[in-house]
């Protein structure tokens, strides 16, 4: 089995693919910098397809290690795991969480304190 991370900027995600996976279902999970493991969007039940995956993560933290797993939803066994380190590059981003292709890189103009006009 293989489990290869990669930082695609096209929409600023992290593409997970595994093959040769042998388990019905399973688990993605996200431990960032060694903190607490989180699932990832779409990877709480998995079902392989012909013993291969393909997940996107969109909510990675910049710029700090995060190591995925594959779990087998049975047993909770660690099947893989592997580290990455993405980079938005100093770029802003705009995503949406339900629609990630419509996220959009920003240009920041200006990074003043938010003020509102009194009614």
């Amino acid at each position: 089995m293989a489990l290869t991370l990669t930082y695609l900027d096209d929409l600023a995600r992290v593409r997970i693919s595994v093959t040769g996976l042998t388990a019905d279902r399973v688990r993605v999970q996200r431990s960032a910098d060694g903190g607490p493991w989180e699932p990832v969007r779409g990877g709480v039940s998995a079902a392989p397809s012909a013993g291969d995956l393909q997940l996107d993560d969109y909510e990675w933290p910049d710029g700090v290690q995060s190591t995925y797993r594959v779990l087998d939803a049975a047993d909770e066994s660690v099947l893989e795991s592997d580290s990455i380190t993405p980079s938005l590059g100093g770029k802003v981003w705009l995503k949406h969480l339900r629609y990630p292709n419509l996220n959009r890189p920003v240009t920041v103009q200006n990074w003043s304190p938010r003020s509102r006009t009194s009614r």
